[in-house]
């Protein structure tokens, strides 16, 4: 009996049916072991405002916990995506997310080539889910029909990189529809990594 229940526990173990890394089993883990996320936020081409900075902060407190760590990294200028300091970014993050204004007309060649050496600093570990910040366009253009295919844009860009990603106005969030987002968009990350 001993030999067979230990050739099950083997066998159960070789084939267990459920993935650990995924995104539901690390936040529980995060949960139980009562260690905080630590968020990396790499913007591309364009600064914060401060309003834009408080509305990321509640946003990932309010989807991570309390206890969250937020690190906003230095923007990375329109072009330099190849000289993106690697090490800097690489740090002990569990979500590393990449930044864009969606005044931005996404171009693989540039923001592409930006998510895909993110990923590659992000790892396995690492959940990867990019931002699209809406507040300068709806500044800008205000709620028209331009956003709609503005979105479409960074949505073909982002789907063509398996990257998960939320659009949210950082400067006046809804934070109930955000949180779902972000929630969802984490969970994907762990499924569809780039």
């Amino acid at each position: 009996l001993a030999l067979g229940d230990r050739w099950l526990e083997v066998r159960q173990t070789a084939r267990f049916p459920l993935r650990l890394d995924d995104a539901y089993f690390q936040r529980l883990t995060r949960v139980l072991r009562g260690t905080p996320a630590s968020v990396q936020v790499v913007p591309y081409s364009f600064q914060l405002s401060p309003q834009a900075t408080l509305g990321l902060n509640n946003l990932f407190t309010h989807t991570l916990g309390a206890r969250t760590s937020i690190r906003i990294a230095p923007s990375v200028a329109f072009g330099d995506e190849d000289q993106a300091d690697a090490g800097a970014l690489a740090g002990s993050a569990t979500v590393l997310v990449p930044l864009f204004a969606l005044t931005a007309t996404p171009e693989y060649e540039n923001h592409g080539v930006f998510i895909d050496r993110l990923a590659k600093v992000a790892g396995r570990d690492v959940q990867f889910v990019a931002l699209v910040d809406e507040s300068g366009f709806r500044r800008q253009f205000g709620d028209n029909s331009r956003r709609g295919e503005r979105q479409s844009l960074w949505r073909k860009l982002l789907e063509d990189r398996k990257c998960a990603a939320i659009f949210i106005d950082l400067e006046q969030p809804d934070l109930a529809a955000a949180e779902a987002s972000l929630q969802a968009a984490l969970d994907a990350a762990g499924s569809r990594r780039p």
